[in-house]
């Protein structure tokens, strides 16, 4: 648990995710996101 590069992975896992929830929709929005967005395109 003091391992540093635990420490490191985590914060690398929380910012990934972060990035990842800024881009694509939580996956409970997920289905209104697609029934939404896809008849627009």
């Amino acid at each position: 648990m003091d391992d540093p590069t635990d420490g490191l992975r985590w914060a690398f896992y929380l910012t990934l995710s972060g990035l990842w929830d800024s881009f694509l929709p939580s996956p409970t929005s997920q289905t209104p996101y697609i029934a939404f967005e896809f008849p627009k395109h």
